[in-house]
C-alpha cells in the first residue's frame, strides 16, 4: 500500500482508518436508508481532518494522494 502525502490544503500528515461493517443508529437509516454498512476506509488528516471515504484502502489512498496541478504548471507559462 502506498504511503499517504501531506494534506493538500494544511500540510498536515494523514491517517489511513478503518470502519468495519456496523448498523447504523435509526435517525441514520430514516436520514439515509441504508441499515447496515459493509465497512470503508477513510485517508483522513490528523490536523484539519478532511479525507476521503473509500470501500477499500487502496481506494482512498489513491483518492488523497491524487493532486490537481497548480495552474501555471502545464499552462506553458
Amino acid at each position: 500500500m502506498s504511503e499517504l502525502l501531506p494534506c493538500p490544503f494544511c500540510g498536515g500528515a494523514a491517517n489511513l482508518i478503518e470502519y468495519p461493517p456496523h448498523s447504523h443508529s435509526p435517525a441514520l437509516v430514516e436520514a439515509i436508508g441504508i441499515a447496515d454498512h459493509p465497512g470503508s476506509w477513510a485517508a483522513e488528516c490528523q490536523h484539519c481532518g478532511c479525507g476521503f471515504i473509500h470501500d477499500t484502502a487502496a481506494e482512498a489512498t489513491a483518492a488523497w494522494n491524487t493532486r490537481a496541478l497548480p495552474l501555471h504548471e502545464g499552462s506553458g507559462e
